[in-house]
Formats: structure tokens, C-alpha cells, sequence
């Protein structure tokens, strides 16, 4: 099997990296010696590169000739094709992100038609050093004072024996190297479908933003070590398909706990339990998540933090439970659908200009990791955001870091300042706590860990229970869908532990609060979904009132539903009023009444008109003659008055609606009638018209708005930034002249719709959006990338996709694609509208539906 044929095709430039170049030291010394004596000039050049590797550790020193050498070759090679066409560009490279292990990559240029990167790995042999003595339990870094490269670190640690795990481990990294490449390449060989298994699991890790340039993540070696260790232990037969041998390593990541339980490849028969306990022990002191190699020496996944582990295993969930889906398109959200980091977290922490200062509370960890302080931040600020946010966080997972590449001409670039972004999937039901209970204030050591790991803020508090603990009190965020606790929360932590300025820690947990905020009623500051909260209550205490006089009333009243979209929670500019005078202005909202069923009822569509005006007239009498409450009665509805807010009232008969049917279906039937026999009345025409007009007004206010209304709010309940993210993105909508009542514009219901496919299948993300901005970017993003002209879209919650409900879906699917041009430019199927076209019949149209699909990416 070629070397590259595991490589996922994703760049027309062919990348030679899975095989190793063992260069042994001393044939690489000789090699230099034969060049440096043809290209003296060029040798000298080095130079400089030389009395800086000098200052360096012997082991260090050793790959530094090495890259030496060859460097000196390929910029002779560069010279004797100089006349040529094909030219040679060579750099120096951390493998897998770690600058304690660089590779030489020589990246081709020129006017050739196959381009290529050849990755030359130096390794050294297994018997270079003693294994025993490269345990995680051993210490084998010693800091000198002015090291290159290194902080001029505060503190003494010449003298430290404390066990150096991570640093061991990447010189058995690159003692195994070859080891681990020919277990792989007889796999190869022996399994047909294994090269193949490999880039759909590449393909997987890389658009999820693992790659084999990103430090402590999980890249495409270490998961295919995990695919021989799976055929090795025989989980997976060797004739099995690509993706059978996908799934089952992405079950096997899914259902395991390496933080707590790592596994160690080798076989039982390699020693005993007893012995392979104590070893793993030995791993677990060391690192945070371990997969032991099949030499019992080497932990793969030595520089995975436990947020970083969270994280792979949470997307290895996410993908079994499309795997197991009968309706969600599991192939595209699996290998086609790119997930950016901004997008698939509910907060960002972005910590800028950390310098080395961190280091010097932890020496430990610093000597550890071999004098790499920047990774070393990179797995702390996770590390300690989890420790402080508790049960407020699904995960906290650092951004995936590239380190800097470098000419082989220069030193390695010195790192004086990082910067480290971390994201955090929120859980819903806790991100607006304000105090923190902690230990009983007599819990001796662990109220003391936790009065040291607050500080200032832990204060002893008593509780309505009579308790007295220690505690933690933050602000109360202003909206409650803000993630401003959070924010507060990050700010202290990093200030205490990580040495950094709150003005260095940015956070998107009120990017939007201003928005949020800007309502008729912020100057008392409330928010839309405080204001709707009272529409609410104003409605039950009125509810309360009717149904208290309801033997002055011919019927009893059996419900009383809200139908604007501010009892959704959804309206972006609701007012709650003032304790004064009526404003000029005030928007009637609409409510839908049901009386008990009667068989009084006539039956005929004007009398019943009728029956309702003298129920208007009836209501606005026990109204004000009961409670004094201004009411206006009309033809088509009633006005109340019940300050600051106008309640219009309709009345729904079902009756009404089944005679407008039958009296619409029978029109239609003498319509097609005169039709087949070559005369049409234009009157019958009209009249029909008229009538599937007016059946279909009533089907979509009395039949389909309540239901509408229902499974909004019910979203809402679950998903408590449902309502603002739908808010923001009627704003947009607005703001781009696309929402409203008029021709051809996007309705409130249908943005309501598309926002809720989000959170009913967030997929493929594990969560759905636990802030507004989130679900904005995604709905921005979902308008402009979904194809609309082929796909209908489909708002179901999961768990009605099988049964009566999903053959229904599935057969408006399949009318869809049969009959495009039947439907409207936006199809949204739901379970109570299988046709697709009760929100979106009048709007958008082509040139509105094309706006809303180029605006996003402006936007964005």
C-alpha cells in the first residue's frame, strides 16, 4: 500500500507524511560532513543556527543536526535545479502542534503539474535510551538558567525531582514511531477496506477542526492506532466494510471513559492484571487522558486535555446517534458539513497576552511539559474554567493551536505572549444561578479549598433552610437569557489563578444584551421577555374574569389562547406599558375563545355570524358591568381594555369552519363540472374563489395559528433562548425590509419555524443553541445554505419522525421533489401542515427567498 494513500483528498497537493524517514544520528552527521566540505559557504551560513542548538540539550541537539543536514542537502538540490522548473521550499514543523517534536517539510514549487509536501520525520531506535528510565514517574528535564527558548523563570527548580511525564513520553514517541508505522502499514495490507476506513475517519476529525496540526487533539494517527488496536482485539472483523469499521471506532470512542479507565493495546496474554493495573495507575499520575500503545510505554493521547477528551467523545455521541437516525442525512452531517469553532459553542473566552508569569504557580507542570509553557496555558485555562463553572457547562474545549513554523535557516521563534480561546455549551437550567453554594462552613479541608480557590468573593451565608456555608454571590445578568453570570465568573477565575487582567479576558456573553435590551420599556429595564412574561399574566388574571362570570354568558368558556407572537415570546418590540395615560398608539393582541360545544349552533356560515356579534355584545356587557373594564365590541371581534394592553377577542365555532369547507368543496365540484362539459359560469368561478379564500383565512387563523402558537411556546419552555434568538432574527429579517404583512415578504410564523429546526435538530452539533447570537449565526446560516429548490424543510421534533407522523412527512417529501413548481419558493413541512405552504403561500418570493439567501453571507 502507498504510504499516502490514507491521506483524505481534500487538496489537489500531494502530502507525503504517513511513512517515516529514519535518519539515523550518525549517518546524518556524515552526510553534513560530506556537503559542508562542497558547500563550505553554505555550511557557514548555518552558522548562527549552530552556537544556538550548542545551548540546547544533547537530545535536542541531535535533531537540530539532523534537520542540519538535510536542510544543507535539499538547498543544494534547490541550486542544481535551479535552471529546471521544480524548486524546493524547505521548513521546519511541529508535528501533531508539539515544538518538542519538529519534522522537515519540503514543499514543492513551480511550474509542474503534481505539486507535493514530502514530511521528513527523524526518529531514533528503540535501544537509544533505557525505557525505565523514560517512565511517567521519572524526572529527565533539568532547567537551566538562560536556556534558549526559555522563560527567565522566578522561581528554583535546578533542583526539582518532581516526574516529568509529558516530556518522557515524547521521546518515546519518537522512539516507537517506526514501530507504530509498520503495525499500521501490515493492516494495510492484510485489510482491503483499511485505507479506506482511515480517510473517512480524517475526514470526520477534519471537519470538526482535528487535524494533525492541532496540539493535544485527536488527529488522524492516533485514531487510526485505535482502528489496528480494534482489528488487533478482533471488535471488527478485517473483510468489513469502510463504514462498519468507522462506526464501530466512533462507538468505541462514544462509550469510553480514558480519563478515569484507560485501555492499554497490548494483549492480556502481555502480563498480568495486576501488572497492567499498576501501569495504567502510573498513566493516569501523569497525564489526563491515556491510550496506552501496544509496546506498553508510549500513551497516544499523552497530550489530550480532559476538555479536549470531553469534546471528541461528546462529537463520537453526537455521531452514533446519527448513525442510528432513520431520517436525519447522516452522511452529509457527518463528512460534508464544516463546523467552525465560533458556531458550535454557546459562549467564547478569549484570553489574550497571557505571558509566561502563569508559570510560576505551577513549576511542576511547567518542567513536565518540557519547558513548552504555551501549551501548558492552553490546558490550563480549560482546566480551570471547568473547575469553577461547575454544573453550568456541558464542556469547556480549548480552540485547537497551530504552532508557528519556521525556515530551517532560523532558530525556532521565541514565544514571549499567547493567546488561548476556549468555547463553553452551556446548560440552560443553571447559567442564571447567582450563588454558589459551597462546603459547611465546619467541613475543615473542604471549605478551606474552597475559601483558596475563590478568594475574596467566598463569604459564609445562611439559607432559608437555616444552613450556614460558604458561598460565592455574582450579578444578576441583565436579560435572562444573558450568559453574563458566566462571564463574571471566567473574569475572576482567571485573574486569581492565571495571572491575567480582567481587561485581557473578552467574553461574547452580552454581545447582543444591547439589541436584547432596546425596547420600548428599557428605561425600567425590561426586556422582551420580562414584557411578554406580563402579557401573559395580564391575560390569565383576564381569562380569570370570564371564566368567573361565565353563568352571565349563553355558553361556558372552555379555553382562552394567546395568538400574537408575544405570547410565543417572540415579539421583538412589545411594550408592557405605563402606570399613566394610554399612549397614542397600542398594538391589539389577538386571543382566540372556545365555548363549550352546543348543538344550537345553526347551521349556516351567516347565521352563525351572526350568533358571534351578539356573543361580542354579550361579553363586552358582563365585562364592564362586572369589572368595569372598557370593552369595544365589533362585527368581526372584540376590544378589551385592560391597561397598559388591548386584548382582541375572536370567537371559534368549529361548526363555522366545517360548513365553509363543505360549502367550498361543493363549488368546486360544480366548477369542474361546468368545466368538463365546456361551460363555465363566471359566477360559480367567482364564488369559488371567494370561498376557498375564506376557508383557507379560517384554516390558517382558527386551525393552524393556535397550533403554531402551542409548539412555539413550547420550544420556548424548553429551550430558554428560543424567544430572544427569534427576536434577533426577526430584527434582521426587518432590518433588510423582508419581514412583515406585505406581498411577497417573510412572515413571523416562518421565521419562527426555520429558528426552531435549530433547536428541534440541531444536528450536527450535540446541543441545540444555548445563546441568541449562536442561533443567529446558525440561522443565518442555515437560510443561506440550504437548498431550497430541492429540499423541503422539515421542522419535527425528533421523536415524531416514526409512525403516522413521519409517513405523512415523508410523503410531502417525495410530492415535493415530484412536483416542485407546485410549491412555494420556501416549503417548511410541519406536522400539522404536511402541504408546506401555509406560512410561506404568500411570501417570500423568488427575488425575497434570493435576498435572504445572499444577505447572510454579507452579514456574517
Amino acid at each position: 500500500m502507498s504510504p499516502w494513500k490514507c491521506q483524505p483528498q481534500c487538496s489537489r497537493r500531494r502530502i507525503i507524511s504517513t511513512t517515516v524517514m529514519h535518519i539515523n544520528v550518525r549517518s546524518s552527521w556524515r552526510t553534513l560532513q560530506l556537503i559542508s566540505r562542497s558547500q563550505a559557504s553554505l555550511v557557514a551560513f548555518h552558522l548562527r543556527t549552530v552556537r544556538c542548538v550548542c545551548k540546547m540539550s544533547f537530545f535536542g541537539c541531535l535533531f537540530w543536526l539532523s534537520f542540519l543536514g538535510i536542510s544543507c542537502f535539499f538547498r543544494w538540490c534547490e541550486k542544481r535545479f535551479r535552471r529546471s522548473v521544480l524548486y524546493f521550499l524547505p521548513t521546519c514543523k511541529p508535528k501533531q502542534g508539539n515544538p518538542l517534536r519538529p519534522h522537515l517539510e519540503i514543499t514543492s514549487f513551480g511550474d509542474i503539474k503534481s505539486k507535493f509536501v514530502i514530511r521528513i520525520h527523524p526518529t531514533i531506535t528503540e535501544e537509544t535510551f533505557k525505557v525505565s528510565k523514560l517512565s511517567p514517574d521519572r524526572n529527565n528535564f533539568r532547567l537551566k538558567s538562560g536556556a534558549i527558548n526559555m522563560p527567565k523563570c522566578k522561581f528554583d527548580v535546578t533542583g526539582a525531582e518532581s516526574a516529568t511525564p509529558h516530556y518522557n513520553n515524547c521521546i518515546l514517541q519518537d522512539m516507537y514511531m517506526a514501530t507504530h508505522l509498520e503495525a499500521i502499514h501490515l493492516w494495510g495490507q492484510k485489510c482491503d477496506n483499511f485505507a479506506d476506513a482511515v480517510m473517512l475517519l480524517k475526514v470526520w476529525l477534519s471537519q470538526r477542526g482535528m487535524t494533525g496540526e492541532t496540539f493535544g487533539t485527536l488527529n488522524g494517527f492516533s485514531i487510526t492506532m485505535l482502528l489496528v488496536h480494534l482489528l488487533q482485539r478482533r471488535k471488527i472483523f478485517s473483510d468489513g466494510s469502510s463504514f462498519q469499521m468507522f462506526r464501530a471506532v466512533v462507538s468505541f470512542i462514544a462509550e469510553s471513559a480514558w480519563d478515569t479507565h484507560g485501555i492499554m493495546m497490548r494483549g492480556e496474554s502481555s502480563g498480568d492484571l495486576d501488572d497492567t493495573q499498576a501501569r495504567l495507575a502510573k498513566f493516569h499520575a501523569g497525564f489526563d487522558v491515556v491510550v496506552v500503545d501496544p509496546s506498553g510505554h508510549v500513551n497516544l493521547l499523552a497530550n489530550m486535555t480532559r476538555a479536549q477528551y470531553y469534546h471528541v467523545r461528546s462529537e463520537a455521541k453526537t455521531a452514533v446517534l446519527l448513525l442510528t437516525s432513520a431520517t436525519i442525512d447522516d452522511f452529509s452531517s457527518l463528512f460534508m458539513t464544516k463546523k467552525s469553532f465560533e458556531n458550535s459553542f454557546d459562549m467564547l473566552v478569549s484570553c489574550s497576552n497571557v505571558t509566561e508569569k502563569v508559570i510560576y504557580s505551577y513549576p511542576a507542570h511547567f518542567l513536565s511539559r518540557g519547558g513548552d509553557w504555551p501549551s501548558f496555558v492552553a490546558a490550563l485555562v480549560p482546566t480551570l474554567l471547568m473547575r469553577a463553572l461547575t454544573d453550568r457547562v456541558h464542556l469547556v474545549v480549548p480552540e485547537p493551536r497551530v504552532s508557528a513554523v519556521w525556515a530551517c535557516t532560523a532558530a525556532p521563534p521565541s514565544v514571549t505572549h499567547v493567546s488561548v480561546r476556549v468555547g463553553l455549551l452551556v446548560v440552560a437550567e443553571n447559567v442564571a444561578r447567582v450563588i454558589d453554594k459551597g462546603p459547611a462552613a465546619d467541613a475543615g479541608p473542604a471549605a478551606e479549598q474552597f475559601r483558596d480557590f475563590w478568594g475574596p468573593k467566598a463569604e459564609l451565608r445562611r439559607f432559608a433552610d437555616g444552613s450556614i456555608t460558604e458561598a460565592v454571590v455574582w450579578p444578576r445578568p441583565g436579560t435572562p437569557e444573558s450568559l453574563s453570570v458566566l462571564s463574571a465568573i471566567a473574569r475572576h477565575t482567571l485573574a486569581r489563578h492565571a495571572k491575567l487582567p480582567a481587561v485581557h479576558v473578552a467574553t461574547t456573553a452580552d454581545v447582543f444584551d444591547a439589541v436584547l435590551l432596546d425596547t420600548p420599556d428599557a428605561a425600567r429595564g425590561q426586556d422582551d421577555t420580562t414584557v411578554s412574561r406580563a402579557v401573559v399574566a395580564k391575560l390569565d388574571e383576564l381569562q380569570k374574569q370570564l371564566r368567573a362570570s361565565g353563568d352571565k354568558l349563553p355558553l361556558a368558556i372552555m379555553k382562552v389562547q394567546g395568538l400574537s407572537p408575544v405570547f410565543r415570546y417572540t415579539e421583538p418590540a412589545c411594550s408592557a406599558g405605563g402606570d399613566g395615560a394610554w399612549p397614542s398608539w397600542v398594538p391589539a393582541l389577538e386571543v382566540l375563545l372556545l365555548f363549550e360545544g352546543s348543538s344550537k349552533w345553526p347551521e349556516d356560515i351567516v347565521a352563525i355570524q351572526k350568533v358571534k356579534i351578539a356573543f361580542y355584545v354579550k361579553i363586552a356587557a358582563v365585562l364592564k358591568d362586572e369589572h368595569g373594564i372598557h370593552v369595544v365590541p365589533t362585527q368581526q371581534f372584540v376590544d378589551v381594555f385592560v391597561q397598559p394592553h388591548v386584548f382582541r377577542l375572536y370567537i371559534h365555532t368549529p361548526l363555522e369552519l366545517t360548513l365553509v369547507r363543505a360549502r367550498r368543496d361543493s363549488l368546486a365540484a360544480t366548477v369542474a363540472q361546468t368545466q368538463a362539459h365546456g361551460v363555465l359560469d363566471p359566477d360559480v368561478a367567482a364564488a369559488h374563489a371567494t370561498m376557498d379564500a375564506a376557508a383557507t383565512e379560517l384554516e390558517r387563523f382558527f386551525w393552524h395559528l393556535p397550533r403554531h402558537t402551542a409548539a412555539m411556546h413550547a420550544v420556548q419552555m424548553q429551550h430558554r433562548s428560543f424567544g430572544a434568538a427569534v427576536r434577533l432574527a426577526k430584527r434582521w429579517a426587518s432590518a433588510h425590509l423582508l419581514l412583515g404583512e406585505h406581498a411577497g415578504a417573510v412572515s413571523d410564523a416562518a421565521v419562527e419555524l426555520v429558528m426552531a429546526a435549530l433547536y428541534l435538530a440541531p444536528h450536527p452539533h450535540p446541543h441545540a443553541p444555548g445563546a441568541a447570537h449562536v442561533a443567529l449565526v446558525r440561522f443565518l446560516e442555515l437560510v443561506s445554505t440550504h437548498d431550497w429548490a430541492a429540499d423541503p424543510l422539515v421542522v419535527v421534533a425528533a421523536d415524531t419522525h416514526t409512525g403516522d407522523t413521519g409517513a405523512a412527512v415523508a410523503g410531502a417529501v417525495e410530492a415535493f421533489r415530484a412536483n416542485r413548481e407546485q410549491f412555494p419558493s420556501w416549503t417548511i413541512l410541519t406536522a400539522d401542515d404536511v402541504a408546506g405552504n401555509v406560512w410561506t403561500r404568500t411570501g417570500p418570493t423568488a427575488v425575497s427567498a434570493c435576498a435572504m439567501c445572499v444577505l447572510p453571507s454579507c452579514d456574517r
